[in-house]
């Protein structure tokens, strides 16, 4: 039986993912466009706020049903939940910075792929 709240997070989220690619693009095209380039990383991080919000909702749904986590423990749905609060709260705050500074929004974005590449993977190998 298919659960439908699920289902619907599940297209919220992938529809922020498709969406990165364009994005991104915007964002490289008008970097160095001066007044332009706070509106393009703006949209770029608000784009990932987005997709962390879906995310955080997705692993909150997954936690509520038990029945649809069976493989993953408590701990790794915690883990992740934590991390999804990491991330859309540096997304935020690299939204409002890229208003006033682009170059330091595209580094706060940097540095959470950094931390989920690199930090993920290290609390997967001690757990």
């Amino acid at each position: 039986m298919a659960d439908r709240e699920l289902l619907f997070i599940n297209l919220g989220l992938l529809l922020g993912i498709v969406s990165i690619p364009f994005s991104t693009s915007m964002a490289a095209t008008w970097f160095d466009q001066g007044s332009n380039a706070k509106w393009a990383v703006g949209i770029y991080c608000a784009n990932w706020v987005y997709v962390s919000g879906f995310f955080i909702l997705t692993i909150h749904h997954l936690m509520s049903h038990e029945h649809l986590s069976s493989n993953a423990t408590g701990a790794t749905l915690k883990s992740l939940s934590r991390k999804g609060y990491i991330g859309i709260f540096a997304y935020l705050m690299a939204t409002m910075c890229c208003l006033i500074y682009p170059v330091l929004a595209f580094l706060i974005c940097l540095s959470l792929a950094v931390y989920y590449v690199f930090g993920v993977a290290e609390e997967v190998m001690v757990q």
